[in-house]
């Protein structure tokens, strides 16, 4: 992957909510039902030995509804096909 951080492993490249390196954020809708997310490059991971390929994960949140387990909604993936 060009330009993203490798971690060695998924644990070290997903910091907890309450570690200063946590990278997640909320984002507000607008009336029209737009959302706008800016993302800097992705970081990566190694699974066993291969690297992942470098991703987001989105949950859609609502009011009153605890996404703590809840999957993901999306999955958006960076650098396929690249040189």
């Amino acid at each position: 992957p060009v330009g993203c951080m490798v971690y060695r492993n998924i644990l070290e490249a997903h910091p907890k909510y309450w570690d200063s390196d946590f990278n997640g954020g909320n984002v507000r809708i607008s009336a029209s039902g737009e959302a706008v997310i800016r993302v800097r490059a992705p970081s990566t991971y190694f699974v066993w030995k291969y690297i992942a390929i470098p991703h987001i994960r989105l949950r859609l949140c609502q009011p009153n509804v605890i996404v703590k387990n809840k999957p993901p909604d999306a999955t958006l993936y960076f650098g396929l096909n690249e040189t």
